[in-house]
């Protein structure tokens, strides 16, 4: 998978690979100039640019529009690879079955919480709370794009799973899931609100490497950012990872280099970071 439209510049056969919320844009603000000039100057001169999110495919389009994405995205923390540009799944990991008779235990033991799950390009409400219109109206994902349902009618296999609830109630689903013995589910806590079902294996790094090589892309001229927990593994992948300032002191832990905080344009650290290293070589 390379492209014969790449440009051919000073960064020709790099990645750069950044998860969205509180890195790449902060959470309901728009992407800063900065970062919008970096990724505009790193795609001009060959290279990458791609995001690597928790976001479902329709939650993560505002954010490809904004920001313009060329190349497909990794979603649904790592289970998906989307190319909006081509509207196809390049590749995807499905839940196993055992995931279904889950989120109808994680229903029927909290009844307060609200359910979403993942089919390829659909979206399914299991069940519809304040927090889940919400979080349609943050991404915004029109309720003709969403179907309300049960887990027998919802579409299938299913990529992802998410329980919102306020922080209290997650921290008990999070012990919840924390008791289920599996091999087979990976359970994430991705948020204060927010607890997930991903497959086995499934994550941003994997997704990201994987499409690297698809690219051609060796693992060291991949760069990667990310400033929560669910982006640790997507960290220790890069050739050298960079965190925001304001990001969580284990997302910090694990990066190579401690960067600006999200606002003042993550990505512009990491292009300028890459320049310098390039001046060098």
């Amino acid at each position: 998978m390379k492209p014969d439209n790449l440009n051919k510049g000073i960064f020709s056969g790099m990645m750069i690979a950044c998860d969205i919320d509180g890195t790449v844009k902060p959470s309901g603000k728009p992407v800063c100039r900065r970062n919008m000039d970096a990724i505009e100057e790193f795609v001009s001169g060959g290279g990458i640019f791609t995001l690597a999110t928790g976001r479902s495919i329709a939650a993560t389009l505002p954010a490809v529009k904004e920001i313009g994405l060329k190349f497909p995205a990794i979603v649904n923390n790592g289970a998906t690879a989307y190319d909006y540009a081509t509207d196809e799944i390049i590749f995807s990991e499905d839940l196993d079955d055992s995931a279904y008779g889950i989120v109808e235990g994680l229903m029927e033991r909290f009844p307060d919480c609200g359910i979403e799950v993942y089919s390829g390009k659909s979206m399914y409400i299991l069940r519809r709370t304040e927090m889940t219109d919400m979080r349609l109206k943050r991404f915004d994902i029109g309720q003709m794009k969403c179907t309300y349902c049960t887990v027998e009618e919802s579409g299938k296999p299913w990529q992802k799973a998410l329980a919102v609830a306020d922080e209290a109630a997650a921290d008990e689903i999070e012990a919840y899931l924390a008791g289920i013995k599996t091999d087979r589910i990976l359970f994430m806590r991705t948020s204060p609100h927010y607890c997930e079902l991903v497959p086995a294996g499934a994550t941003k790094a994997e997704g990201v490497l994987r499409l690297a090589a698809m690219y051609g892309i060796s693992r060291n001229n991949l760069f990667t950012a990310g400033d929560h927990n669910n982006d640790i593994q997507l960290l220790k992948a890069g050739h050298v990872s960079f965190a925001p300032s304001d990001g969580l002191p284990a997302a910090k832990d694990a990066a190579d280099i401690t960067a600006c905080s999200c606002e003042e344009g993550v990505v512009g650290d990491m292009v300028e970071y890459i320049k310098r290293e390039k001046g060098r070589a």
